[in-house]
């Protein structure tokens, strides 16, 4: 009996090891001086799953990985996705994905969606340009926020009071505010 426990411990042992390796993808780091390191870009762990904090690179497989935190590097490139790091409005600084440029701007936090299969899903920030933190787009209080904060839009201002475009259509709002404002200069 305590052989099979040996063996059983062996094995979890391996398997975990193995999948801190896994989950590695091509791309590369931005540094604090803008400098572009291409390698390998690890931001998610497989076993136990949950999203990192700091992503891991290394520079080739067989190599020893560094950590990296949103305030060390500019941002990462993995697997054609483009993460930069971002203060926050409330303080901290986060790895968003960017979805789009223009003034106003779409980035997406990974997460896991809570489901079984754990599911990666971007909640939603947003920042205009010149603005020097993004900020959160919250379900709850997201028609109040974004009428104060898009108020140089009007016609999306009103698609938003009048429940035309919902918390669910944020890209299709970003897309339309910088249509009407990009548009009207």
């Amino acid at each position: 009996m305590k052989r099979i426990a040996l063996i059983a411990l062996a094995l979890l042992i391996t398997v975990s090891a193995m999948a801190q390796e896994t989950g590695y993808l091509p791309g590369a780091i931005i540094t604090a001086e803008n400098e572009r390191i291409e390698g390998l870009v690890k931001n998610v762990n497989l076993i136990p799953a949950h999203i990192l904090e700091n992503i891991k690179f290394k520079t080739g497989e067989g190599e020893k990985a560094k950590s990296y935190s949103p305030t060390e590097i500019l941002g990462y490139e993995q697997d054609g996705n483009f993460f930069v790091s971002k203060k926050t409005s409330t303080g901290t600084t986060l790895f968003v994905k960017k979805f789009n440029t223009g003034r106003l701007r779409l980035y997406g936090e990974l997460a896991f969606d809570g489901s079984a299969s754990y599911r990666v899903i971007h909640v939603p920030y947003i920042q205009i340009e010149g603005d020097p933190v993004i900020r959160l787009v919250q379900k709850v209080s997201f028609r109040k926020q974004l009428l104060d904060y898009l108020k140089d839009a009007p016609s999306v201002c009103e698609l938003i009071k009048n429940k035309s475009l919902k918390w669910k259509n944020i890209a299709e709002i970003v897309n339309r505010y910088n249509a009407e404002v990009q548009g009207g200069k």
